[in-house]
């Protein structure tokens, strides 16, 4: 509590220490490639009463909020739905399995 004066004194005479942390931490590390992600910017940048694209279309669930773990997840993942997650890593390793097939058909015609 011995803190709190020295706190405000600094909040009311323009420093803004806690809002500098909390931007470095959070804010800048989040969206500082967010313009690699156009679907991401698009819903960001959408009016309230848009309706596209939607948070199904973007995160592929809906949800109240979204944090800044959500994003880093969604960044990484391209979703938050655990089970789109795995249909998409099922999905590439069935691309994966049917390119080795069609190469190991070549070499044999070879």
């Amino acid at each position: 509590m011995s803190d709190l004066p020295i706190l405000k004194r600094k909040t009311f005479s323009g420093k803004w220490p806690l809002l500098t942390c909390y931007w470095h931490a959070y804010v800048s590390g989040a969206f500082s490639d967010i313009q690699n992600h156009k679907s991401i910017v698009e819903w960001l940048e959408r009016e309230e009463d848009d309706e596209e694209p939607s948070d199904l279309e973007v995160w592929h669930l809906q949800k109240l909020n979204y944090t800044f773990k959500d994003l880093g997840i969604w960044k990484k993942e391209g979703t938050l739905d655990k089970k789109y997650q795995k249909q998409m890593r099922e999905r590439e390793k069935g691309k994966e399995k049917e390119k080795e097939r069609a190469k190991a058909r070549t070499r044999q015609n070879e």
